[in-house]
């Protein structure tokens, strides 16, 4: 057997085992199975709303469809372990097998509808849509929707997070198909947070700038600086005033009595020179007067003996 061919058949088993469990515990509330390989054998966990009823008395139920499922599908020592989930009216599928039961009984579509909407809405789903399509207390076939909150559709948000089953009814007017679609939830918030994370994977240490008043991250400096000067102008004011008047005061009394005398000391001898230098410019211009005057005369008196 080609490599190829193993595993199309590995792939071909999954949905046969999964239909085969599906069948086996209708009324024990069945969501899903996964199947794993390992060295003791396959692993096959069921997860599902009533798990007392699916391992039986002293483990019996198990005990007979591990041995079928090792007939059927040819597994190496299977193991069944059963899980139970923690919101059951949070999945698809689980909702419409319970419709399903409930028309089979003979229940009224609409209350069932109505039922099944609220108490997925309170398990806290954020929408719902159920549908019911067939023959229902008529001779004529109608199609009822119930639906709450908000949905998506088509697109990557409801294939990720939009959980969708189909089932059908079988009764006395013929079969009815139930559609169940439940958002668990809010793609917008969960888009948000990746973005948020892409943004941190961007910015690096080093392109980091921190506001040290209030902690927020910047790209560029310059953002940074016009945020200081939008919302922390105030406190940038108070602390420069406050280093000025840290440089103004010395830090010991002692030393400002000796900065005082030493002032002082050097203050006097400074007036004494700036006195002697008003005085020395007087005394000069008095005796270049003198020295004038003297000759002027001298030259009057050398005419009058000329004449």
């Amino acid at each position: 057997m080609n490599i190829k061919e193993r595993f199309i058949k590995n792939g071909m088993k999954k949905p046969k085992v999964e239909e085969f469990l599906r069948d086996h515990f209708k009324k024990c509330g069945y969501s899903h199975s996964v199947i794993k390989k390992t060295p003791l054998g396959m692993r096959i966990t069921v997860y599902a709303n009533k798990p007392g009823m699916i391992i039986g008395k002293g483990g019996e139920n198990i005990n007979k469809i591990s041995e079928l499922l090792k007939e059927k599908f040819d597994f190496d020592n299977p193991r069944l372990d059963v899980q139970e989930i923690e919101n059951p009216y949070k999945k698809a599928s689980i909702v419409a097998e319970e419709i399903k039961n409930a028309l089979e009984r003979g229940i009224n579509y609409r209350k069932m509808g109505n039922i099944m909407m609220s108490r997925v809405m309170e398990s806290g789903a954020i929408g719902v849509e159920i549908r019911i399509s067939g023959k229902m207390g008529s001779s004529r076939g109608r199609v009822q929707r119930f639906y709450n909150g908000y949905l998506k559709y088509s697109g990557d948000t409801a294939k990720k997070y939009v959980d969708y089953a189909v089932t059908s009814a079988i009764t006395k007017a013929g079969s009815i198909g139930i559609k169940v679609r439940i958002l668990k939830e809010n793609p917008e918030t969960n888009i948000v947070k990746i973005k948020e994370k892409v943004i941190e994977e961007k910015i690096t240490k080093e392109d980091k700038f921190v506001c040290p008043y209030c902690g927020k991250i910047y790209e560029k400096e310059r953002s940074l600086k016009i945020h200081i000067g939008q919302k922390h102008s105030d406190e940038v004011s108070t602390k420069t005033d406050e280093s000025k008047e840290a440089q103004l005061k010395p830090k010991d009394v002692g030393e400002n009595k000796e900065i005082t005398n030493k002032s002082s000391v050097d203050e006097q001898p400074a007036k004494k020179v700036e006195s002697k230098k008003e005085e020395i410019p007087k005394d000069e211009k008095k005796i270049k007067k003198q020295s004038k005057k003297e000759k002027t005369k001298k030259k009057k008196d050398n005419k009058k003996g000329e004449k």
